[in-house]
């Protein structure tokens, strides 16, 4: 997965605030997961500086995430449908039983038909808008673009970075929250994501 500044940011940002460790996985994670970022609130990336723009209002008090896994959330004969043939089973920290997970996939048409990865992290509510002030101000510096997405969740957001490829699509119910993140910004990817995210959420 290749991912700019930004949208790595986010996705780095998404782990800490799950509170996920990668230490002893039993698959190894796409690299640009692998790190550490400023703790919650006011997300700080180190190089980024501070989170620009008025903080987003706090949403519903955080739900515990224990006993949900990110690689069961949809279950595989809709994953199948949704993101087609797999070129491995969901993987992630423990085992896939964490609430990080990776899906790879082909993307037909992409060239040499490269394989993309789409990610799903389940954060707590605190995590999700947290990361709505961060992307706010990523927004408005022209860095990326940043939209609201209706009728997603209570509240949900997307970035779209097209220099990395990458696109972020964020979505909050009650007191939980998920990050799904393809690295790929064709129209049809982020549509598998906003489809992912539907299905994601109704197992949240």
């Amino acid at each position: 997965m290749t991912y700019r500044p930004i949208t790595a940011a986010l996705s780095l940002a998404a782990l800490s605030l799950a509170g996920i460790s990668l230490a002893g996985c039993g698959a190894a994670a796409p690299a640009s997961h692998i790190a550490s970022s400023g703790s919650h609130p006011g997300i700080q990336i180190p190089g980024l500086g501070a989170p620009a723009g008025p903080a987003t209002p706090a949403g519903p008090a955080d739900a515990s995430l224990a006993g949900l896994h990110a690689c069961s959330l949809v279950p595989a004969a809709t994953v199948a449908q949704v993101l087609g043939q797999l070129a491995r089973s969901c993987y992630g920290p423990q085992n896939g039983a964490g609430t990080l997970a990776f899906y790879d996939l082909s993307v037909p048409g992409s060239p040499n038909n490269t394989e993309a990865t789409l990610s799903v992290t389940i954060v707590e509510r605190s995590g999700f808008d947290a990361s709505q002030s961060f992307a706010q101000g990523v927004g408005e510096s022209g860095a990326a673009k940043v939209q609201s997405v209706p009728a997603l969740g209570d509240a949900a957001f997307s970035i779209t970075d097209s220099g990395g490829p990458d696109y972020q699509l964020w979505a909050a119910k009650g007191g939980r929250a998920l990050e799904v993140d393809i690295d790929s910004t064709a129209a049809p990817d982020e549509q598998r994501a906003r489809q992912f995210m539907t299905d994601a959420l109704s197992s949240l």
